[in-house]
């Protein structure tokens, strides 16, 4: 274990030693699977549409992105190869899941460079067409105690975190990989064509 690669010695001895947090059978007076699921998704429902905005605002937000999205060339910009692929499933944590797709991140981090060739065809696809997939844009909050020693029968004492889509995850760490070598590579463009030689250019 000492020597693996893949597993930290630490965060084993972390995870063996947790003591898992007990959990509510009765919140806020409701007893019944159902009725919590019902009372959790109505509390982050208010939580999460609570701040107001302008329909017209946003419209025009929307498509002003829309239109730049489409002058640009993105399908040359953001072409995803197998090394990409890798790259990015690499920033991934182990040991997550992503909650209504029953799939964990080890699953991806395990997988070999025949599953990332599928993963660069969907993510080409993706921005070639653009379009994407509903189940990316899901995420499964749940809720947690905020510690071992609060009321686990008040629903004020939970805190929400969200799982959201493997898939999703890795799309994005593509992006920003992509962004951020677009970047730097302008950047050394830059200097260069200022006649002045980079001491050092690291790129990502």
């Amino acid at each position: 274990m000492l020597n693996s690669e893949d597993r930290d010695f630490w965060s084993e001895i972390k995870r063996i030693r947790a003591k898992p947090v007990g959990v509510s059978r009765n919140v806020d007076g409701v007893s019944d699977n159902a009725g919590i699921s019902k009372l959790f998704r109505d509390k982050y429902q208010k939580l999460y549409s609570c701040v107001s905005y302008n329909e017209h605002d946003m419209r025009c937000i929307k498509d002003e992105i829309s239109s730049k999205i489409a002058s640009e060339n993105c399908s040359e910009v953001y072409r995803f190869t197998v090394s990409d692929i890798r790259t990015a499933v690499c920033r991934l944590k182990p040991h997550k899941s992503d909650g209504a797709g029953g799939l964990s991140s080890d699953y991806v981090l395990n997988a070999g460079d025949d599953c990332y060739v599928h993963f660069a065809l969907l993510f080409n696809a993706i921005v070639v067409h653009g379009n994407l997939p509903d189940n990316f844009l899901y995420s499964t909050i749940i809720p947690i105690p905020k510690g071992r020693n609060a009321n686990s029968c008040d629903s004020s004492n939970y805190r929400g975190i969200a799982l959201s889509s493997i898939f999703s995850k890795v799309f994005d760490n593509l992006v920003l990989l992509k962004s951020l070598m677009n970047f730097l590579l302008a950047i050394y463009n830059l200097v260069l064509s200022l006649g002045v030689l980079p001491i050092c250019v690291v790129l990502y």
